[in-house]
């Protein structure tokens, strides 16, 4: 094969690491050709002694793509000098040359310099990257029980803790750069900085970055066979935000725009776009969640509590995921009159189902059920309660709604399946139990 691939976790305070690696494959006949997000790419060579000269240029800009006018210029420039560039990415320009051939020194006195702009830069844009992670981390908990039946939504607590440990690394590593910087660090006596420590939260804050994308592409990747459009549909918002952030990029450059203006330009675009495409999202989710019950599915329905009466609204969704092969929900109506809820969720262990029992009952107990012990009705069940909704007034709770005449729902555990059943019917009625109970048989039997 003339080409070869490798794993590249240098970043540009590394500069005279890469040096030394590309120097080395040269020797092995392997010439840098590309680097891009985390990958380097080589070309077949004859093995050869080369000099590389790493170059940080042009400067960071916020909000800004990297101008390739001034790319463009420079390597000219250095190509004039007997440099050959090898490869090109953002602001980081590799060049070599025979190290056999003498000629001027690759100009660089800028190097310190705009990796301090580019550090700085990405130390802003990572703390305000930890803050907003720091806020869906809170978000995140308490857990909700609905977060286990898609993959994507089970990804977030695997990487969202990963995240912080990421942004531990990358920031301690800037924080380090920085520190030296302002201690007078120079190109001349760059080999005093702590390369060692350096490659280590380099390295770290890479396969932890590498992890969060797999679980994310995976997750994303599984689910969209389960869900297709509604995936995209929720993943929209967030590609427009990427979207815009790169058109922005390269509107801003060659603008005289100062920091402050493009900052609140940004917040202000990406706010609107998100809005609009997050209100967007909603509407059609919703109307594909209007849908009619799928055929040979077993639910509660309207027709189960009155024969001669048709439902006016239907909504069922369904999903899964590596800990919850299969879940659905239907909710069935009738406008004023009627309304019966199905929720079933079978696991793969019965540890997983009693924990998600327990958690369901929690999230309940947060929007005022009392519970009742329904295991006298239905004494084969390994758990069975009734969840009565509480209202109440400026004076306190509405007594009334404490009685299970009132409706509510059941909420039983058998083994590894999980079913809720809500119907607003008198739940001491004996032909509602007995229509519970024969709903929940043929569920399981399904």
């Amino acid at each position: 094969m003339n080409t070869k691939i490798q794993l590249f976790t240098m970043n540009i305070t590394e500069w005279p690491r890469m040096e030394q690696h590309f120097e080395a494959m040269a020797q092995k006949g392997w010439l840098i050709s590309k680097i891009w997000g985390g990958i380097a790419v080589y070309k077949r060579i004859e093995p050869a002694e080369l000099t590389f000269a790493v170059a940080v240029y042009p400067e960071a800009r916020s909000f800004e793509s990297f101008d390739k006018t001034k790319s463009a210029v420079y390597i000219s420039q250095e190509e004039e000098n007997g440099w050959q560039l090898a490869s090109s990415k953002h602001n980081l320009q590799v060049f070599y040359r025979s190290e056999k051939e003498e000629g001027a020194a690759l100009r660089r006195e800028f190097q310190v310099g705009n990796i301090h702009s580019h550090i700085q830069l990405e130390t802003f844009s990572f703390v305000v990257l930890l803050t907003l992670n720091l806020f869906n981390v809170y978000r995140l908990f308490p857990l909700n029980h609905n977060m286990f039946y898609r993959n994507l939504s089970l990804s977030f607590m695997f990487w969202m803790p990963l995240l912080m440990l990421f942004f531990a690394a990358r920031l301690s590593a800037n924080a380090l750069f920085l520190f030296h910087e302002s201690r007078g660090l120079s190109l001349d006596n760059y080999h005093e900085y702590p390369a060692g420590f350096n490659r280590f939260l380099n390295i770290t804050a890479y396969f932890i970055a590498g992890g969060v994308i797999i679980s994310m592409v995976g997750s994303i990747a599984i689910d969209y066979v389960d869900s297709g459009r509604q995936l995209l549909f929720s993943m929209l918002p967030v590609v427009a935000a990427m979207s815009v952030g790169f058109f922005l990029r390269k509107y801003f450059v060659g603008k005289n725009w100062d920091g402050v203006q493009k900052t609140l330009a940004v917040i202000v675009v990406v706010v609107a776009v998100v809005s609009a495409t997050s209100f967007f999202t909603m509407n059609r989710m919703m109307d594909n969640h209007k849908e009619a019950l799928p055929q040979g599915q077993v639910t509660l329905t309207v027709e189960d509590l009155a024969p001669d009466k048709t439902s006016d609204y239907q909504s069922y969704r369904s999903s899964r995921s590596v800990l919850v092969p299969e879940y659905y929900r239907y909710h069935e109506s009738l406008s004023g009159e009627i309304a019966v809820n199905t929720e079933v969720v079978k696991t793969r262990s019965e540890k997983i189902a009693v924990y998600l029992y327990t958690l369901h009952q929690q999230e309940m107990e947060k929007f005022n059920y009392q519970f009742i012990s329904a295991t006298d009705h239905f004494p084969e069940y390994d758990e069975a309660v009734y969840a009565i909704p509480i209202f109440f007034t400026r004076e306190g709770p509405m007594d009334g709604f404490r009685d299970v005449s009132q409706g509510g729902t059941l909420l039983m555990r058998d083994g590894l399946t999980i079913i809720s059943l809500s119907v607003d019917q008198n739940l001491n009625d004996q032909q509602i139990q007995v229509l519970l109970t024969d709903k929940i048989s043929e569920i399981q039997a399904d």
